[in-house]
């Protein structure tokens, strides 16, 4: 049951043709999101969730500011910024974990301040990028993503792509694929 629902998920992550490696990729990625990568199996078990709780938005702004920082760096070929997208949506996703572990005024304030350093960054990634902060936005006041991993203007953020990525600069050598 749990692979099925994972097969099905990935259907979002399937934007053209593919190889088989992006299609199992985008299962496996489907797995980690349901599974929160294991973090909050391991922080229950190991009784950690007051200690991290504390440090969480700290941590949680740290890793945006990762992910800024490595969205913004230029990659020298298509598979490096192909691994950079999986890496940065992996913590993304670590981010989104950390930041439930706050009160909704404080996840609120976290990613508000996330939307400022957002606004720092260079013009053409922010507007490739926007849709993920407005898909995030949405989700914490409540809403949810459709089917596909949008939700009007925004959309989920995965790493992993069946044909071209949203997020990719659109380059010659890039092959579109994940």
């Amino acid at each position: 049951d749990f692979a099925s629902l994972c097969q099905e998920r990935a259907k979002e992550s399937f934007t053209g043709d593919g190889s088989f490696v992006a299609r199992n990729g985008a299962v496996i990625e489907q797995s980690q999101i349901l599974t929160t990568h294991n973090l909050a199996q391991l922080v229950d078990r190991l009784g950690l969730r007051d200690q991290i709780a504390a440090s969480a938005p700290h941590l949680a702004s740290d890793a945006f500011t990762w992910i800024v920082r490595q969205q913004n760096m230029p990659r020298p070929d298509w598979r490096s910024r192909l691994q950079t997208l999986k890496n940065t949506a992996y913590a993304w996703r670590q981010a989104l974990f950390l930041v439930s572990l706050a009160d909704d005024a404080t996840q609120r304030q976290v990613i508000d301040s996330w939307r400022d350093h957002w606004s720092t960054a260079p013009t053409e990634w922010r507007e490739r990028f926007e849709p993920a902060l407005i898909g995030l936005e949405r989700v914490t006041a409540g809403d949810r993503f459709d089917e596909v991993g949008t939700l009007e203007d925004g959309r989920r953020f995965l790493g992993w792509s069946v044909g071209p990525h949203w997020l990719a600069v659109a380059e010659p050598e890039n092959r579109g694929r994940s």
